[in-house]
């Protein structure tokens, strides 16, 4: 298999085959294959290089991170690359696209760091985030209950204050009937 090399500015990148450029230098080989590249833009060589990196093997959650930031950044035609363009490129399901772009939106700053440097994969990030989204869930659900039971506590009481308070008029009526009678008695004397 040849190695893949392209000019740029003026000097020969290896873009693709370095496992296969560094066994024939230790071999001391003056030559090797080649297939020489010409791309127009340094970010189309390196979609290049990813695509054969992806399509040869699978790679470490911190290299498909870093080829997936990589991605985020390119446009095609003026327009960032899309979901299904993603797809095709890092050869993972648009499902595992979502799921990147889920973990490069809410993960933390460590929990990136972890990602990048590989001592975290992206499923356990992923799996942290959820964990996380529900522990607030749960918890907003819990403030939700308290406060629903404090306004019923509150009804509760304003029925008593209300019931409390018809009694009271009741008996001031009461009072009143009685004390129109009494003026009405000491009135006819």
């Amino acid at each position: 298999h040849a190695v893949h090399i392209f000019l740029w500015e003026g000097k020969w990148v290896l873009c693709d085959g370095h496992t296969r450029y560094t066994a024939a230098k230790e071999l001391g080989l003056k030559s090797i294959w080649a297939q020489v590249h010409c791309f127009e833009t340094i970010n189309q060589a390196l979609l290049y290089s990813m695509k054969g990196q992806f399509n040869r093997r699978n790679i470490e959650d911190s290299e498909l991170f870093k080829q997936f930031e990589i991605l985020r950044q390119q446009e095609i035609n003026g327009k960032k690359i899309s979901v299904e363009e993603m797809s095709e490129k890092l050869n993972k399901s648009k499902r595992h696209i979502f799921k990147l772009q889920e973990v490069f939106s809410k993960s933390s700053k460590e929990q990136l760091k972890s990602i990048r440097e590989g001592t975290s994969s992206i499923n356990q990030v992923y799996n942290e985030i959820k964990k996380q989204e529900s522990e607030k869930a749960e918890a907003a659900a819990e403030d939700f209950k308290k406060e629903i039971a404090e306004l019923n506590e509150n009804i509760y009481e304003l029925k008593e204050e209300r019931g409390t308070l018809n009694s009271m008029r009741r008996a001031v009526e009461l009072k009143k009937g009685s004390l129109q009678s009494e003026n009405e008695r000491l009135l006819s004397k």
